[in-house]
């Protein structure tokens, strides 16, 4: 199975919010493998209260 390119974005119904502490809003899913690239690690308190990411699934046209 080919690798998919996913959207990632922040977890309150706009997509136009990027994910905090993400290098980039797409990531990766090859299988059942979701691979995403952060800007430096996430302490304690941001990955229980913004680490909450809505991943959206984009096909060849990015719809």
């Amino acid at each position: 199975m080919d690798p998919v390119m996913v959207k990632v974005a922040k977890a309150d119904g706009n997509s136009e919010n990027p994910a905090p502490g993400l290098a980039s809003d797409t990531a990766t899913l090859n299988g059942d493998k979701l691979t995403l690239t952060f800007n430096g690690a996430l302490d304690k308190t941001s990955a229980e209260e913004e680490a909450n990411y809505k991943v959206e699934k984009e096909d060849a046209q990015g719809t």
